[in-house]
């Protein structure tokens, strides 16, 4: 080939080589993202609710109202309902009664030999003499006896699993241990913290872990939806969280994605998942971060928190025993005219706005209704009034305050 062909062929060849790397580039931390079903339209709202106010609850000197987490109601045994809920920076479970809302018992786990090191995230009392408890640090369930102590641990997250595959609990009032008594199993969601998979390694992340607290052996149950593959959803600040529920009534576990309107419904034997639609109709499509899961690592904290807030989502999924019915929290995105940033100007946290969606026994869409600004779901217990939430709208070190809303059939017209 003569001289000035070589040269012209390397002139010709050289720019398309920089917009093939500038191309391949580009695909690498901005491909397509991943978007959620098309959601559904439902028929008018049957249900509604009513929101009104709960009750007010004077606090023991030892406890501050800032300190306070994972509440279980526990209904009348011998005529008298009770609270509960924990004080991390104590390792200790308060019991009030709810008729005099007079501390009723302290229960200082560290009497136990737990130690704080562990970060104990939540409890669920099975009676009035035992419960279990579960430490986040080691991932570690212990079945505690208030008068013989400790009965028995068991580990969920195995320490020797794929850490990509691996159910690491994380244990919350949004996501509480789930007891299935007849089954002797417990129940965590947990989430994926990170991003950086392909489409075929998210295809085996599982979201649910299950214990028999009889044999000890655990189980990882129901993986992401196809359209989470392979792309980046913010991880633990954005949108990887899950959700869950349990019916006893009909042995089923209801799991809630952040990105999905769609719930999963376990079968009798939790081993298969099937959707069924539970969206909101105040928003449509719900999209994954722009970037690519590689570059994950790099993105700041403010960054995922404002996708976070800029795009809509869900959250907790509830079964109510006693009205016999379901609901979910959807979470409405900012708008052009929200605050910026992180924060509001007294320095809070900015949270979005939200929906309660009803569901019947057939997760049914049969209502939904917005929330006031202020509610906590952190601080959410049912009984057969209905569902209080705490409200932190009202600033107090030494009460808890909390709202009731109470669920009503709409007359047809």
């Amino acid at each position: 080939m003569p001289r000035f062909s070589r040269r012209l062929v390397l002139l010709l060849l050289v720019p398309i080589a920089i917009i093939g790397l500038a191309i391949a580039t580009t695909s690498y931390i901005f491909p397509k993202p991943g978007v959620s079903p098309t959601p559904v339209v439902v028929a008018a709202d049957s249900m509604g609710i009513a929101e009104k106010d709960g009750f007010t609850l004077s606090l023991d000197s030892l406890t501050s109202s800032g300190h306070i987490e994972y509440f279980q109601y526990l209904p009348s045994v011998t005529g008298h309902r009770k609270l509960s809920f924990l004080n991390p920076d104590i390792d200790a479970i308060y019991i009030y009664d709810l008729d005099s809302f007079h501390l009723e018992k302290l229960i200082r786990l560290t009497d136990y030999n737990f130690s704080h090191r562990r970060k104990i995230q939540g409890y669920y009392f099975i009676n009035s003499d035992s419960l279990l408890v579960y430490s986040y640090a080691d991932s570690r369930l212990t079945m505690l006896s208030l008068k013989k102590g400790i009965l028995l641990t068991r580990t969920i997250a195995d320490p020797l699993a794929d850490p990509f595959t691996l159910v690491y609990p994380y244990v919350s009032g949004r996501t509480p241990i789930i007891m299935d008594s007849a089954r002797n199993t417990v129940y965590f969601t947990g989430f994926s913290s990170d991003e950086g998979g392909t489409r075929e390694e998210d295809k085996h992340r599982n979201v649910v872990a299950s214990c028999n607290l009889s044999t000890g052996a655990v189980e990882y149950l129901c993986p992401y939806p196809e359209f989470y593959w392979g792309k980046n959803w913010g991880g633990a600040g954005g949108f990887r969280q899950s959700y869950m529920t349990f019916d006893p009534k009909r042995n089923r576990l209801v799991v809630s994605f952040m990105a999905d309107h769609r719930l999963y419904s376990s079968d009798v034997v939790h081993t298969r998942f099937i959707p069924f639609y539970g969206g909101s109709r105040y928003f449509t499509d719900i999209h994954s971060m722009k970037y690519s899961p590689n570059v994950f690592d790099f993105l700041p904290n403010p960054s995922i928190y404002r996708y976070y807030l800029e795009n809509p989502s869900y959250t907790l999924v509830k079964f109510d025993p006693y009205h016999d019915l379901y609901f979910r929290i959807a979470e409405l995105p900012f708008t052009k005219g929200d605050p910026k940033g992180m924060y509001d100007k007294t320095g809070e946290i900015l949270r979005k706005r939200k929906s309660m969606i009803l569901l019947d026994t057939q997760l049914r869409k049969t209502g939904e209704t917005p929330l006031s600004r202020g509610l906590d779901l952190e601080a959410l217990f049912l009984t057969e009034e209905g569902v209080y939430i705490r409200d932190r709208s009202v600033k107090s070190d030494d009460q808890l305050v909390f709202k009731l809303i109470t669920f009503q059939k709409k007359k047809s017209l």
